[in-house]
């Protein structure tokens, strides 16, 4: 059976968890006690609020994906949304992170066909300038994902930001890169801007805390 887990505060035990089977009902948990149910997990598409033994207000609700925004149950606890739910700033910073994980990875698996000239007349110079731009993005993304850096952010989105105006340059230059996958590094940078709300949203959590 599925489970998701929200924690009443980052690290903390275990506040509310929502469970499902796949035709069956889905039932909501609050500390341990059932609260209320919903009758398929497709039903969570409208929000269903529930109220809690110590009268607090908990709602949840399956949305679908939106531009610049993450799809995922947001759980929200008296109008906050709970660690762990996509609407949490944390689940804005480690989506942020992720993609820049992402294009690390994929600038270390493109250096053997830069080296070799497969992909664009290059050569190993910038194979090897690949190689440490992702091993950087990767150490940057880590950095994001476990500490929530702003500065490992904006010197990640800086270089992203750069890689993104050379590939324009070299496009305009001798015809490279496609404007197709220009417009897939644009989205994904863009996709990462939200990170720095979410860092300055948990930095305010933790001050107020």
């Amino acid at each position: 059976m599925p489970k998701s887990e929200y924690p009443f505060e980052l690290g903390g035990d275990v506040g509310v968890s929502v469970s499902w089977t796949r035709k069956g009902p889905v039932r909501v948990d609050y500390d341990g006690a059932s609260v209320g149910t919903a009758a398929d997990f497709g039903s969570l598409k409208t929000i269903h609020r529930f109220n809690t033994p110590d009268g607090r207000r908990l709602s949840v609700e399956k949305r679908k994906p939106r531009f610049l925004h993450p799809a995922g149950l947001f759980v929200e606890l008296d109008g906050e949304a709970m660690p762990g739910s996509a609407g949490h700033p944390i689940a804005r910073v480690h989506r942020a992170s992720e993609i820049i994980l992402f294009l690390g990875g994929v600038n270390i698996l493109l250096c053997p066909l830069l080296a070799l000239g497969i992909l664009f007349e290059t050569s190993m110079v910038h194979a090897g300038v690949s190689a440490i731009a992702g091993l950087v993005l990767l150490g940057l993304g880590a950095l994001i994902h476990r500490q929530h850096l702003m500065w490992a952010l904006g010197l990640a989105f800086g270089l992203l930001l750069a890689s993104l105006l050379a590939d324009v340059a070299f496009l305009v230059a001798s015809g490279g890169m496609g404007p197709g996958a220009l417009a897939v590094k644009i989205i994904l940078l863009m996709m990462v801007f939200p990170g720095f709300g979410g860092i300055r949203e948990l930095r305010a959590m933790q001050d107020a805390g």
